[in-house]
């Protein structure tokens, strides 16, 4: 390193024929030197990428608290493996262990309106929220009482149903682990990409209900 400190950059190069009388000298641009070599940062993982189980029970968390629950595909059953079947029940989602158990899930949540009007300015935020995600959910709007389930139609008023899921998702693979040139192809199911969504979406229900 001490070595390296008393050099000093070159500006010149001057050179002397030794058959003809002339000298002839070439200037050099200073350039800087730094003895340290530039990081590698790897690329982030795209968000249609299973997450891990642990960021899946972190993520999900506070969006359970705020309503979100975790339902089986329609017409669809869980994955086995062994004849065990990974169903997810929305209570018991820090039990998720593996990142394969969020196959063949969706995230759900129904938001209750007082007025109609209410329900259709959420419902266009919502088309904005799509377009700029470019991810497009299954959106159930009408009267609470026409809602199947019991919970809701006992209630008064209008409701947005929000199902969201990845059709085509990605394996899980660790931060940093290179690209395969090939990879094996998930079922659909809950990743980074319907968690971002449904955060988002949260962030918008909020907003728009401080402006009543």
């Amino acid at each position: 390193m001490r070595l390296l400190q008393t050099l000093r950059p070159v500006t010149h190069i001057t050179i002397k024929s030794p058959t003809r009388h002339y000298v002839t000298s070439i200037h050099l641009k200073p350039r800087s030197f730094s003895s340290s070599y530039p990081t590698y940062s790897p690329r982030p993982l795209s968000p249609y990428r299973y997450p891990s189980a642990l960021t899946f029970i972190n993520t999900f968390s506070p969006l359970h608290s705020a309503g979100w629950r975790i339902r089986v595909l329609p017409c669809h059953s869980p994955p086995t493996t062994n004849n065990v079947e990974h169903r997810l029940p929305s209570k018991d989602y820090q039990k998720v262990e593996r990142w394969e158990q969020l196959q063949m899930h969706r995230l759900v949540k129904t938001y209750l309106f007082n007025e109609w009007k209410e329900a259709i300015r959420f419902m266009r935020r919502i088309e904005e929220l799509v377009e700029e995600h470019d991810h497009h959910p299954s959106i159930l709007i009408g009267p609470a009482l026409d809602h199947p389930s019991k919970k809701w139609s006992q209630a008064k008023g209008y409701i947005v149903e929000v199902s969201t899921h990845t059709h085509t998702p990605l394996s899980y693979i660790e931060p940093g682990t290179p690209k395969k040139a090939t990879e094996d192809k998930p079922l659909p199911g809950i990743t980074g990409k319907d968690l971002g969504f449904a955060q988002e979406l949260e962030e918008v229900h909020r907003e728009l209900s401080r402006m009543v």
